[in-house]
């Protein structure tokens, strides 16, 4: 997707899939009413399958947000779409996060993703995004909306669970302390360094074994 720069904020985001087609979709851009969207979501399994469940969720964050941007109605609409052509034969995760840049604000709801890591400058770091279920896993799920504000300097890292689920050749896995660690330690390269970085220290990790699953990585600053 590239380097999206709006004010003082900017976005970059990377996947790289597993296989030919990928479950994986991630996807920021602005709205129109000034706020700037940013989502990422994982399907269950991988092939065909899940590329078209990602296709069907990609078209309908789409649609909806022209209607009602809101994470949670979004979600219910998904979540219905999802358990309806589905039959809980496939899910999907999602992390789903509106930036409001006139007051610093970030709002987002998670559905069963990997907790949004921040990482401010003085070094501390936050977990963010209470898990919900997964969409598609019941039709009568409920989405909780949460708020942050950021300061200068402050990042929020999402990502995929392909990065703490990569096993090295003893099949020890490279977990979720070890990520936080790494996107601590990120924080000193700019964000599109700092996401190259991301996908290298997890690529040795394997030891050039096979990638078992997608990874995508997107990193939000507020400069």
């Amino acid at each position: 997707t590239g380097l999206l720069q709006k004010d003082d904020w900017r976005v970059y985001g990377k996947s790289i899939p597993a296989s030919e087609v990928g479950g994986d979709y991630y996807d920021y851009f602005p709205l129109a009413d000034g706020r700037l969207l940013v989502v990422i979501g994982d399907v269950s399994g991988h092939g065909v399958p899940a590329a078209l469940v990602m296709a069907m969720a990609k078209a309908t964050i789409r649609n909806e947000i022209l209607n009602n941007p809101c994470p949670t109605a979004v979600f219910k609409k998904l979540n219905d779409l999802i358990f309806e052509t589905m039959k809980k034969k496939r899910f999907m995760t999602f992390f789903y996060s509106l930036v409001n840049p006139e007051d610093q604000t970030v709002t987002f709801s998670n559905a069963g993703h990997c907790q949004a890591i921040v990482v401010k400058k003085n070094g501390e770091i936050n977990e963010i995004g209470i898990n919900g279920f997964p969409l598609g896993i019941s039709r009568k799920s409920n989405f909780k909306l949460e708020k942050i504000s950021l300061e200068r300097g402050d990042r929020i890292y999402y990502y995929t669970d392909g990065f703490p689920e990569t096993l090295d050749l003893q099949n020890e896995p490279f977990g979720y302390q070890r990520m936080k660690e790494l996107l601590k330690s990120s924080y000193q390269k700019n964000i599109t360094d700092a996401c190259e970085n991301i996908f290298l220290t997890v690529q040795k990790f394997r030891f050039g074994d096979i990638q078992d699953d997608d990874l995508s990585l997107i990193i939000l600053e507020y400069k």
